[in-house]
């Protein structure tokens, strides 16, 4: 069988998001008013438009983020947890014997199922087409 591969997706936590708007607030206000000090040379004056979008941006990707919680996902998330959310193909699930025989030994050698759990698991999985 091929090795599939298991996609991940990430987001921040709403605390995130919430410190990162205030931060990106206070970078916006240092880009426009402490920035304007500056010489008005060309390399500044587009690295100063490059930092606003760059703020702007950040501060509407984190609004859009903490905007798809619902309250009750906000208390239920702790403040460094993000969601993950893995994709899984219907073929995957069945999984090649190998992995799954091998998942099986590793549970009966922690402990977390019988011997005979094991052997009723494991004749399921022998009798299964190939």
């Amino acid at each position: 069988m091929k090795n599939k591969l298991k996609t991940a997706s990430m987001r921040p936590s709403p605390l995130a998001s919430t410190v990162t708007i205030v931060g990106l607030l206070i970078f916006l206000i240092f880009g426009i008013f402490l920035m304007s000090d500056a010489p008005d040379e060309p390399a500044i004056f587009i690295f100063r438009i490059i930092w606003i979008f760059a703020c702007i941006g950040g501060i509407i990707y984190s609004i859009r983020n903490l905007s798809t919680y619902s309250k009750e996902q906000k208390n239920k998330i702790p403040p460094t947890a993000g969601d993950v959310i893995e994709l899984v193909s219907e073929d995957e699930t069945a999984g090649d014997f190998e992995t799954r025989l091998r998942k099986l030994e590793f549970l009966k050698k922690d402990g977390l199922i019988t011997e005979e759990e094991y052997q009723i698991k494991r004749k399921e999985i022998m009798n299964e087409k190939w």
